[in-house]
């Protein structure tokens, strides 16, 4: 399959857009991975060091919603970054025309990216497919990382231009460590993104020479039937336009923390919950989205986002309390800035889903309310409707054992959402 030189221009600048956006986008999603995680940066080194003031420097982009959410939403980046390297790698191979060991390692370290991307996708977008994805991304790092260092020298011995490319794929492997101390695992694969960006750019430029007036054939299709392999790519090199190294924290010792990242993946999706039709006939729509974090079984933080007839931003405290029936009841009051909402709810089961190997779990519950009073502005309110709680769960570890559902002991960590949709009506 031809690219026309129109496509190759479009790629190029994608490549070029999400290696830019990759490199500043990528940094804050780091911060948000550490935000989310609170003993990451106990151990303080390189990322504490940067990541403390600049999450407080950044703060209005960390603290819109439940830190899960935010490291979730932002490392959705990085399904873009994949994709855009991927093409650019494909482009220059497309116009290198490769033979024998080269064109097999080309095809190799494609199928390295196609895994790599396919990787991201499941980890950030479809969790139940996240212990798979796990397997699917290491495997990826390790075609990128050999097949990568076999290819880099293969072009540089061949004359590849522009030579940077051929280094960056040498260096990915190193770099990898190096930058995961700093930063993140996703801004591991910067340095790749940068390195075919610049390619696909070298590839646009042979595309725009002129044509040649001793032949028919443009310099495109003669690069492709005749010209030496060095020839399609006799722009300039480029200077490195490398990232920044950086450092992701984890949450299980140092091997865990090289695929942390991606491996935690997207549990902790937003929920949208739909009110009762009668009931949103008959007063405006009320919608109270919580956010919050246990550690080691401890509240740690609650956030408040209410809109509708009550608004505002503020905070939650809950009890539970023992009903006629048996069963116990929650009883959460909204805190805002003109008056407080109680409500109550049956406690329900969360669905949850233990997944050993990672020491993490998720859950899932979707149970009606009951608004049950207010004060200052919002004093006798009542109405109701359903919220739906999710909640992602990193296990105890003791002496590197994962303790599980059954121990006995606290989560490390609890991370979760509960999306309340209704009414709310005022006497």
């Amino acid at each position: 399959m031809d690219i026309t030189p129109t496509n190759a221009q479009r790629i190029s600048v994608f490549a070029w857009t999400m290696a830019v956006v990759g490199t500043v986008v990528g940094q804050v999603h780091a911060l948000a991975r550490a935000l989310s995680h609170p003993r990451d940066w106990e151990d303080g080194g390189p990322s504490a060091a940067w990541g403390r003031p600049a999450a407080e420097l950044l703060r209005p982009l960390l603290d819109w919603s439940d830190p899960w959410t935010v490291y979730i939403t932002y490392g959705k980046i990085w399904t873009p970054v994949c994709v855009a390297f991927l093409l650019a790698a494909w482009l220059t191979f497309r116009r290198h025309q490769p033979r024998g060991v080269e064109r097999r390692l080309w095809q190799v370290n494609l199928v390295g990216y196609a895994l790599m991307t396919l990787s991201v996708i499941g980890d950030y977008f479809t969790p139940q497919w996240m212990d798979v994805m796990f397997l699917v991304g290491i495997f990826a790092m390790l075609v990128m990382a050999m097949a990568g260092i076999a290819l880099g020298i293969v072009l540089l011995r061949n004359g590849f231009r522009p030579r940077v490319t051929a280094i960056l794929l040498i260096a990915f492997f190193p770099l990898l460590f190096l930058i995961t101390e700093v930063t993140s695992l996703g801004s591991a694969l910067l340095p790749l993104m940068w390195g075919w960006a610049i390619a696909a750019h070298a590839v646009v430029r042979a595309d725009r020479r002129p044509a040649d007036p001793t032949g028919p054939q443009s310099p495109h299709r003669k690069s492709l039937a005749n010209a030496r392999e060095s020839d399609v790519f006799a722009a300039d090199d480029h200077g490195g336009a490398g990232t920044r190294a950086n450092k992701r924290s984890v949450l299980h010792g140092k091997s865990a923390r090289a695929r942390a990242l991606v491996a935690t993946g997207m549990t902790g999706a937003m929920v949208l919950v739909t009110p009762a039709a009668a009931q949103a006939e008959a007063t405006p729509a009320q919608r109270f989205d919580v956010g919050f974090q246990f550690v080691d079984g401890e509240p740690a933080r609650f956030t408040l986002v209410a809109s509708g007839t009550a608004k505002g931003r503020g905070t939650v405290t809950e009890d539970y309390l023992p009903a006629a029936d048996g069963t116990w009841h929650a009883v959460a009051t909204f805190h805002l800035p003109t008056g407080t909402v109680t409500v109550t709810a049956q406690a329900g089961q969360l669905e949850r889903v233990f997944r050993p190997q990672a020491c993490q779990a998720s859950g899932r519950m979707h149970i009606p309310y009951t608004v049950v009073g207010g004060t200052g502005a919002y004093e006798g309110a009542t109405g109701g409707g359903w919220l739906t709680e999710h909640q992602n769960l990193v296990g105890e570890r003791v002496h590197g054992a994962c303790q599980g559902p059954d121990s006995g002991l606290p989560p490390a960590l609890v991370v979760g959402r509960i999306v309340a949709e209704g009414t709310l009506a005022l006497r």
